[in-house]
């Protein structure tokens, strides 16, 4: 609730995070960006877009796996008709993999689109 209560001053009296000349003056350089407000910017927009392909990824990978989307997996667990055993090391592992990937990948999504 604290981190949640300072980032709604940060985002409404619009501060900056002190940070050492040094690394600022590498993000300007590292970015090509004119200020800093700007590189950090973009290096935050690049690592969401890296994130996200990572985690369409993982999930590519499981729907491959299953021959279903997520949804359909988690619809074959509950009801007990996957075509393996549901309380299997691999089900069971795979169905919390999948799911963390999915759930990241909605949170990161809807940052994304702010």
């Amino acid at each position: 609730m604290e981190n949640l209560h300072l980032k709604n001053q940060v985002m409404k009296q619009n501060i900056m995070p002190a940070i050492s000349p040094q690394f600022a003056e590498f993000l300007v350089k590292t970015t090509m960006e004119a200020d800093i407000q700007q590189a950090l910017n973009t290096v935050l927009r690049e690592y969401l877009v890296l994130k996200l392909r990572d985690l369409k990824d993982r999930c590519a990978c499981f729907e491959k796996k299953w021959q279903m989307n997520f949804e359909n997996f988690r619809e074959n667990i509950r009801k007990n008709s996957l075509k393996k055993d549901i309380y299997s090391f691999e089900a069971e592992q795979d169905f919390r993999e999948w799911e963390e990937a999915e759930t990241l990948k909605n949170h990161y999504a809807d940052i994304f689109e702010q």
